[in-house]
């Protein structure tokens, strides 16, 4: 049985990669002995953009990682070293920041401990100057990788044309419960059950295109309801003054905090579609979760975002930013029987999307490096 060391952040952080590495460290204890490696200190608070980094900021770690101290690194690499030749350091890669710290662990492991990536981002959304020479670094500190869009397999090979890659999926995010009854769910917020409901969920950030999303709505009537869930990572200014300038507050519904996983069935279940209105993407956590809860999805078709929708089925793929494109979609898909259509092919689909069908095909990969 192999033993797999797995470094990123867990619960009690928030956000997509902790939800994402706790999913998937259940699947992997089923068949290996697994050792959580999680970060004491993340992001330093004077550089996060969010309210807080935590779901709980009681809920204290142990141990673990400071994205600030190379010798809490030195330290487990250490302690790994003396483990047996069937070891595995899996790590989860996102952003340049983490580079340097995870690098370390190459200077002090020996070359029988196999490297592998997991890789969500290689090129940020937001980047900056210092990413390429940081990410080449961490690439190079790497045996082998997983991607989970065919852009970011690009992205590896481009920067590294021999890397060993698998492109498996991102799996459903099933840890919230079953999909609800619309009417009851709708109860929660107040929602009319007359309305259609277009859900934006997610921590709002400039490259997810809210913008666009909040122009269409110009266009639509009052039977539209346009629900934003998530924090805004800066200001909510721009987005505001669109919202004025277009009288479209009657149709806008923001919840403007982390959403916990208790809402989350109520806010999915109570929607008709959910939208991604990308400007870039490589994939993500948010259609995982609609294909869950079986509403059909709305998506730019930019990155990863149309492997996980397919055209006229489980959803619509829309050019970004184009305004009337995505007006036009959310149109078509509210209408009842194309949204009757869409739910049904949604159910089909998200079978191949299992987190026990990912599990296996990553410990084939992992048993291949050997």
């Amino acid at each position: 049985m192999k033993k797999i060391h797995f470094v990123s952040p867990f619960y009690p952080y928030r956000g997509g990669i902790a939800q994402f590495s706790d999913a998937l460290f259940k699947q992997l204890q089923k068949s290996n002995i697994v050792f959580k490696i999680n970060y004491k200190r993340l992001y330093p608070s004077l550089f996060f953009p969010g309210k807080s980094q935590f779901v709980d900021d009681k809920q204290k770690i142990k141990g673990g990682l400071d994205s600030l101290n190379p010798f809490s690194i030195i330290r487990l690499a250490l302690k790994i070293k003396k483990e047996s030749d069937q070891n595995i350091l899996l790590s989860v890669y996102w952003m340049s920041f983490f580079a340097p710290i995870l690098s370390l662990f190459n200077l002090v492991l020996p070359k029988r401990i196999k490297k592998v990536a997991i890789i969500h981002n290689l090129i940020p959304h937001e980047p900056r100057f210092f990413d390429s020479i940081l990410t080449r670094w961490y690439l190079n500190n790497q045996d082998a990788f997983v991607v989970l869009s065919e852009k970011v397999n690009q992205d590896v090979l481009k920067w590294k044309p021999n890397a060993k890659i698998i492109r498996l999926f991102h799996p459903i995010y099933d840890h919230f419960g079953d999909k609800l009854e619309k009417k009851f769910a709708r109860e929660k917020f107040g929602i009319s059950s007359e309305r259609k409901v277009v859900l934006f969920f997610g921590l709002i950030r400039d490259y997810k295109g809210l913008d666009s999303l909040l122009q269409s709505f110009s266009f639509l009537d009052d039977t539209y309801l346009l629900v934003i869930a998530g924090e805004c990572y800066g200001g909510f200014e721009k987005y505001q003054a669109i919202i004025d300038q277009y009288k479209i507050s009657s149709r806008i519904m923001h919840l403007d905090y982390f959403v916990s996983d208790a809402e989350v069935p109520y806010l999915f279940s109570s929607a008709d579609v959910c939208v991604l209105p990308y400007k870039k993407a490589t994939q993500s956590g948010v259609t995982a979760t609609a294909l869950h809860f079986e509403i059909p999805i709305i998506c730019s078709n930019v990155g990863g975002l149309s492997e996980y929708v397919k055209n006229g089925d489980n959803g619509v793929l829309v050019t970004p930013n184009d305004i009337k494109d995505l007006t036009d979609a959310i149109v078509s898909v509210c209408e009842s029987e194309m949204n009757n259509k869409m739910v049904y092919k949604t159910k089909q689909i998200k079978a191949s999307f299992s987190w026990d069908r990912f599990a296996v095909e990553l410990n084939q990969f992992i048993e291949s490096q050997y």
